[in-house]
C-alpha cells in the first residue's frame, strides 16, 4: 500500500479501525481486541483498547475528516466509561495506574476535536469525564513520560473550561 497522500492514510486508518466496530461493548467504553499478557486488570485492558484508536481518530477529526460511527461510539464510550454508577465505569485509578496512560489519548482527542468528543456530551457527562480525568492530579506518577500525560489532561480540561490543576503541570 502506498502512503503518498491523505487519502492513502485515511484508507489505511479505516482498514485498521473498521474491523473493531463489532468488538466495542454495548456502552462503547470497552474494546476487547484479543488476549494479552499484561499484568493490569481486564477492565483496564479493555479501556486501553478503547483509548488507543483515538490517537488516529483525533487528528483525523482535527483535519476535517468524518467518521460518524466512531464519533458516536466514542461519545457513548466516554459517557459510559466515566459514569461511576454505570456497568462500564473504568474505575478509580490508583498511584501509577495504567489508566493515566490512556487518559492521554482522551485528552489529545479533546484538544484536537472538542466538537466531536466533548461538545455533544451532556452537562453531567462532561462533569463525569472531567472528574475522572482530574484523578491524574491526585496520584503519584512514575517520573518518566507519564508526567506529560498529566500536562495533556490539564491542558484538555482547561481548554473546555473545566477545573484543572495548572500547578501540577
Amino acid at each position: 500500500m502506498k502512503l503518498d497522500s491523505r487519502k492513502d492514510f485515511e484508507t489505511l486508518m479505516f482498514r485498521i479501525l473498521d474491523p473493531l466496530k463489532p468488538l466495542y461493548s454495548d456502552g462503547g467504553a470497552l474494546l476487547q481486541v484479543g488476549q494479552t499478557g499484561v499484568t493490569y486488570p481486564r477492565r483496564t485492558i479493555q479501556m486501553e483498547g478503547f483509548s488507543r484508536p483515538l490517537w488516529a481518530l483525533g487528528p483525523y477529526w482535527l483535519g476535517g475528516g468524518e467518521a460518524p460511527e466512531f464519533a458516536a461510539i466514542y461519545r457513548r464510550g466516554l459517557a459510559s466509561g466515566t459514569n461511576p454508577g454505570g456497568p462500564e465505569y473504568w474505575g478509580d485509578p490508583g498511584d501509577c495506574d495504567q489508566l493515566f496512560v490512556e487518559m492521554a489519548a482522551i485528552a489529545a482527542a479533546i484538544l484536537e476535536a472538542p466538537g466531536t468528543v466533548w461538545t455533544p456530551l451532556s452537562g453531567e457527562e462532561k462533569s463525569n469525564l472531567a472528574r475522572w480525568l482530574d484523578t491524574i492530579n491526585h496520584h503519584e506518577l512514575p517520573h518518566c513520560n507519564w508526567l506529560f500525560f498529566r500536562v495533556l489532561v490539564n491542558l484538555a480540561l482547561d481548554s473546555v473550561g473545566m477545573p484543572c490543576d495548572l500547578e501540577q503541570m
